[in-house]
């Protein structure tokens, strides 16, 4: 990539994100990550990471707190169970409506946004659309929801009411895509205008 290409994915950084000084920062349910990339910019500072996410955490106690000489918190977790299927017929086809209505909107955002198109390249060999666990975990991941919003996806016991959150983001950030795209066509519009009357 060119510097202006690094820049502007450092400009999509997460504001929300970061380093912590304190455990009480935390939220109390995470999730182990499985790094499979790293990538320095190397003219800009900052990089890209890709994760994968395994299994969801709760944390249960402070090992060690942050200070001078240890830059990262420690603290203890136990694994939690992942949601359900739900059992009745009536539910299970709602789950299966949610999961065909976001993956439709995923379709949408691969052809318009760059920014899914080139994350998703990266890990879609990775995840199973069809499994609504893996699809909440990559729709969550690639999403420029809130950080509450997406906490609140990663803390959903319910599988339905997990899904329909995850449903909520993509249809966010497809709203938002349509709205770029519509404005980048009147601005190529009336660029193109105006070249044509600058035409000699």
């Amino acid at each position: 990539r060119d510097d202006s290409e690094q820049s502007a994915s450092a400009s999509r950084l997460r504001r929300d994100a970061g380093m912590v000084d304190s455990v009480s920062e935390l939220e109390s349910v995470g999730t182990i990550l499985q790094v499979v990339n790293m990538h320095a910019y190397p003219n800009v500072d900052g990089g890209h990471i890709t994760v994968i996410p395994h299994k969801r955490v709760q944390m249960k106690r402070t090992v060690s707190q942050v200070a001078p000489s240890v830059p990262l918190a420690v603290v203890s977790v136990e694994y939690m169970d992942d949601p359900v299927m739900p059992k009745e017929e009536e539910e299970m086809k709602a789950v299966e409506a949610v999961i065909r209505n976001i993956n439709s909107n995923l379709n949408e955002l691969l052809a318009k946004s760059v920014l899914y198109k080139e994350q998703h390249e990266k890990v879609m060999q990775l995840f199973n659309r069809d499994d609504p666990q893996k699809l909440a975990y990559l729709v969550a991941g690639m999403s420029m929801g809130t950080r509450a919003e997406l906490q609140a996806v990663l803390e959903e016991q319910d599988m339905l009411k997990r899904l329909k959150l995850v449903e909520s983001l993509v249809q966010k950030d497809v709203d938002f895509t349509r709205v770029q795209s519509k404005v980048k066509n009147e601005v190529e519009g009336e660029m193109s205008k105006d070249q044509r009357r600058e035409m000699p």
